[in-house]
């Protein structure tokens, strides 16, 4: 390769420079640098002009060099794998954390929608139970004979507990049918059209368990019961401390006995028994929170 350099810038009479690989004094591998100039002198005679450098410590930094940038990028490589492998996990561990809230907020919605259905089943169960009892009731009395009274009286029984259990029937398939579509829409991403009032109207009967938890003062609820045409008023205008005492209430202070919560009462019910009914609501949940608490 040498030769071939020199013979190409002898013809040239052109500068020489190359790097090569040789033997030092002391017979071991070294890297030399030469630079050179072909002249003629007198005699035609060809005449180098040059240097020559040793230059194996720079060989062996650049080496150095090139085993770092290796080294280097695989070990970017090997990291940029590491913070991918990371990232995906993030990606998944955030989704994971993403449906165990939606999870936790449906089970919240089930509970509350389950305690919602509980009041109008309830209630058409006992209406229900009313009108087994009035029926066989009827029964015995026409072994005895049967007056218009008897039967006026069945057919009025009749007419209000059916009344009764559409009013709880109905209020249950609205809250079934509520229940059903938001939970269609919440997973459901694509476009329809809607009416603007049935669907707050179906956020609100869904939502209600949670809005109920607000706090309701005693005198709100008094306030209620008097605007309610169907409640018959027999103690509601009496003074605090006589209306608890009217209920046998053992408190001085109204507030935190009645439990605020739906309540469904057939037409003409005294105030009393839905105050009455109200508070012994209060007083289970409380004993079932108490019997529920850890001791110290």
């Amino acid at each position: 390769m040498l030769q071939r350099k020199e013979e190409e810038c002898i013809s040239a009479v052109s500068e020489f420079s190359t790097e090569y690989r040789g033997s030092g004094p002391n017979g071991d591998e070294r890297w030399f640098y030469v630079s050179s100039t072909p002249s003629r002198n007198q005699n035609n005679h060809i005449i180098w002009d040059g240097i020559e450098i040793d230059i194996t410590e720079r060989k062996h930094a650049e080496q150095q060099l090139r085993v770092l940038n290796t080294n280097l990028e695989t070990r970017v490589i090997e990291r940029t794998s590491e913070l991918s492998d990371a990232l995906e996990n993030l990606k998944l561990t955030q989704q994971e954390l993403i449906q165990s809230e939606k999870l936790a907020a449906l089970g919240a919605l089930v509970a509350g929608v389950a305690h919602e259905l509980n009041t109008p089943i309830g209630n058409a169960v006992t209406v229900s139970s009313t009108l087994v009892e009035a029926h066989n009731e009827l029964l015995s009395k026409m072994e005895c004979g049967l007056t218009r009274s008897m039967l006026n009286e069945f057919l009025s029984t009749v007419s209000e507990a059916g009344a009764m259990l559409t009013h709880n029937l109905v209020r249950a398939a609205d809250l079934v049918h509520s229940f059903k579509q938001v939970a269609v829409d919440q997973n459901n991403h694509q476009r329809r059209r809607f009416v603007l009032e049935e669907i707050l109207n179906e956020v609100r009967i869904i939502m209600t368990p949670a809005l109920r938890k607000s706090h309701v003062t005693f005198k709100q609820l008094i306030n209620n019961l008097k605007k309610d045409s169907n409640v018959t008023k027999t103690i509601l205008d009496l003074p605090q401390d006589q209306l608890l005492k009217a209920l046998d209430i053992p408190y001085s202070h109204p507030e935190g006995l009645f439990a605020p919560d739906t309540y469904f009462f057939a037409k003409g019910e005294t105030d009393k028994k839905i105050l009455t009914d109200l508070y012994r609501r209060q007083m289970k949940s409380l004993d079932e929170a108490w019997a529920k608490k850890a001791p110290n």
